[in-house]
């Protein structure tokens, strides 16, 4: 894992490795608490039993204006998000978190978990199918999971270019002026087959829309894998999202023109 800085969101240097979590570890999401403390969560594939160890997930903190490289009090997660069972349940495993909400003024109403200080979309997998789970927390350690059922899911409601046992896995989430939620998803017949488009009232009941996929990898220029998208809030401003792989990996630029039109750019 390492960051970058820029002032454009196109432009980056002074790429720095992130140093004080575990070694190999990825699937990052933060939250900055305050101006001087960010929380990032992450997935430890080196933990024993991976994936189905609860304690793959990690969190640790940093100071952002002073090194946000610089990582402190790395600590594995308790809870209850996965079984860790032998039965290959929705959430036997996981491969980390997803997505994450930072509320600062919680009141933490029983079964309400966007009222917690932490919501978090996570990756749950049974061992051979990824979807997203919903857990909430206080304090960004100890974590309880939402209902029994994934969030969103390949198998639940399936389309054509989910095939037979279709995957969702990495997210981004935005708010629409009306009141919805939408989310952009990495999917398809592998966790990196392509990028689709779901929306939601409340972030717990979701619609996939029916002109997925948004991007397809094979398409344009994803000739091997098309996945991980990341959005910038300003309507206006592009997304990101992994392209091809290669000895490092490009991100790949689009443009959305609308909540449903997104036009292909380029790698950066």
């Amino acid at each position: 894992m390492s960051c970058a800085f820029s002032d454009d969101g196109i432009n980056w240097d002074n790429e720095k490795e992130v140093t004080g979590i575990a070694a190999g570890g990825y699937h990052v999401v933060c939250a900055l608490e305050t101006s001087d403390r960010l929380r990032i969560l992450y997935w430890d594939p080196n933990v024993p039993n991976q994936p189905y160890a609860m304690a793959g997930l990690r969190s640790a903190i940093c100071n952002p204006q002073v090194d946000a490289s610089a990582f402190t009090e790395d600590t594995a997660c308790t809870g209850d998000l996965v079984t860790e069972g032998g039965e290959p349940v929705w959430n036997r495993g996981h491969y980390g978190p997803s997505f994450l909400w930072y509320n600062p003024e919680p009141s933490s109403a029983p079964g309400k978990p966007f009222t917690w200080r932490y919501a978090m979309l996570f990756i749950a997998s049974t061992g051979g199918n990824d979807g997203l789970g919903l857990g909430y927390s206080d304090d960004g350690l100890d974590w309880r999971l939402y209902g029994n059922a994934p969030i969103l899911s390949g198998l639940i409601d399936a389309q054509d270019w989910e095939g037979a046992n279709g995957y969702v896995s990495s997210c981004h989430v935005e708010r629409l002026a009306d009141g919805r939620w939408w989310m952009l998803y990495s999917g398809g017949e592998a966790g990196n087959a392509g990028i689709g488009y779901a929306w939601s009232w409340d972030r717990i009941h979701w619609t996939k829309a029916a002109f997925n996929p948004v991007f397809q990898a094979g398409q344009g220029p994803f000739l091997e894998r098309c996945y991980t998208p990341c959005l910038v809030t300003d309507a206006t401003a592009p997304s990101f999202f992994t392209g091809p792989p290669r000895t490092r990996i490009p991100t790949g630029l689009s443009y959305p023109d609308s909540a449903r039109r997104f036009s292909v750019g380029g790698t950066l």
